[in-house]
């Protein structure tokens, strides 16, 4: 079974290098490893702490454990990331000592990487792992803690062949998973976990409480009524057009903000074909708006969705129409009503909130422009939905608590 896994660790690897000249996401992620040791710093404090993160969502996730430890311990921290979307956007984290891509996971690279970067705890998130990092880190003794995992039954842990895998879990020092069901199907393969909870709440009240100002942003929506379009993907920004152009023809002041889930080169060449006229954040967010000559505004930048929600009276999260949503509770703390697409199935924080009121979602495209149309027509906040949506999020919260506990013991 190793062999396997070695196999096509290697086969990604080599298929990544193939498509890197005709993709910018598989450039990055191919370029980005070219000499990774040299981005390993000498350690300056006793202690370290290595976190890592597949992307960008696992390491907010992370956020509020990590600051905490790092500001109560005085020790360092260090992040790795496997996807470029996670690293191109906090490659500049400044409480991090250092930032960096992990190499690919062969046994060789593995033993270099970990005797160089010495860290006294490591810290996975939700699911990321990888087997000849995990063996060395084992190997040298490091304590290992798994956070925000999610279990369920039909993964590759539980499969009949997935023991290199079920290893990987054994040799973790403690998992901290969301929800009780994850802890009943760990049991089945004899394997402990504590339940958490989520630790997206905590980071989703920290945005909530930190200062933010756009005086672009705020001039743009004016006091208007305002929808935030987060993390959309083609089929989308199609349906955001058509809605736009009724609106125009219905003569009502709307504003939209538009960002979308892609940002690199190819992904904008869509979105600029159905929104030519649109502001774009990169490029206008220096000049005043002395008279507004679009009611569509498009945040072409990484990072600032999650801040950007404050603006809305409404929202909707994107990705339910694709693979899977994406971080609705990054949306839902600011206490307005949120919409989603129907493919959810890895979020059950969503099924609760469409049960209790906060959430809605829709099915189609007609289901969708109908549900905005009205919503600018009647400028409807719901202030009840926005309500139960915050609510959830407070009580929710204190997932980082445990957590904590746990990890302080090594600093």
């Amino acid at each position: 079974m190793v062999f396997t896994y070695n196999f096509f660790v290697r086969l990604y690897a080599f298929v990544a290098a193939v498509l890197s000249p005709f993709n910018q996401k598989a450039k990055k992620w191919i370029y980005g490893r070219v000499n990774w040791g040299k981005n390993i710093p000498e350690k300056t404090l006793q202690k370290r702490l290595w976190l890592h993160c597949a992307s960008l969502g696992e390491f907010e996730q992370a956020r509020p454990i990590v600051e905490k430890l790092v500001a109560v311990n005085k020790c360092e921290l260090v992040v790795s990331f496997f996807s470029p979307s996670g690293y191109e956007v906090r490659k500049d984290y400044a409480l991090a000592n250092a930032v960096f891509y992990l190499p690919v996971d062969t046994k060789e690279n593995a033993k270099t990487f970990v005797l160089k970067l010495q860290p006294d705890a490591i810290v996975f998130v939700k699911y990321d792992l990888w087997f000849h990092f995990i063996n060395e880190a084992k190997r040298q003794s490091i304590p290992m803690y798994l956070i925000s995992a999610v279990f369920r039954n039909n993964q590759i842990f539980f499969k009949s062949w997935g023991g290199i895998f079920r290893g990987m879990l054994n040799n973790l020092d403690g998992i901290f998973v969301q929800d009780e069901e994850s802890v009943s199907v760990l049991k089945t393969i004899n394997i402990d976990a504590k339940v958490a909870g989520d630790v997206r709440y905590d980071r989703a009240l920290e945005v909530l409480n930190e200062s933010f100002e756009d005086k672009f942003i705020e001039e743009f929506v004016a006091q208007k009524f305002t929808v935030i379009f987060g993390s959309t993907y083609n089929i989308e920004h199609h349906w955001i057009k058509h809605l736009a152009e009724e609106l125009r023809l219905m003569n009502i002041d709307f504003r939209i903000i538009l960002a979308p889930h892609q940002i690199d080169a190819d992904n904008m060449v869509d979105v600029k074909e159905h929104f030519p006229n649109a502001y774009y954040y990169s490029s206008s967010h220096l000049k005043p708006i002395n008279n507004l000559k679009s009611k569509i505004l498009v945040l072409d930048t990484m990072g600032m969705l999650t801040y950007v929600y404050r603006f809305a009276n409404l929202a909707y999260v994107g990705g339910g129409f694709e693979t899977s949503l994406h971080n609705a509770l990054e949306a839902a703390v600011y206490g307005i009503p949120v919409v989603v697409g129907p493919n959810h199935l890895k979020f059950p924080e969503v099924d609760k909130l469409i049960s209790l009121g906060g959430f809605v979602q829709v099915n189609s495209k007609i289901e969708f422009i109908n549900l905005f149309k009205d919503s600018f027509l009647n400028q409807n906040t719901e202030n009840k939905k926005g309500d139960i949506n915050a609510a959830f999020v407070k009580q929710n919260a204190g997932a980082s608590k445990l957590v904590l506990q746990a990890l302080e013991k090594h600093f």
